[in-house]
């Protein structure tokens, strides 16, 4: 379960990447359990970046 998890994580944070203006519009909030709008709105790009390669680096793993 905490596989599935992980892959649904990183294609949200995949998806504000992709898609800047949904982490603005509030469509994704409460979605994801690291609240990636909120995180890219409070942090910016590089943060948002470093987790998408973090979590990447879990899904190359499994």
């Amino acid at each position: 379960m905490d596989k599935i998890i992980d892959v649904i994580h990183a294609t949200s944070l995949l998806a504000v990447l992709q898609n800047p203006e949904i982490a603005t519009s509030g469509q994704m909030q409460g979605q994801t359990t690291r609240g990636c709008s909120g995180l890219f709105v409070r942090q910016g790009h590089e943060e948002l970046l470093r987790v998408v390669r973090e979590d990447n680096e879990k899904l190359n793993a499994i």
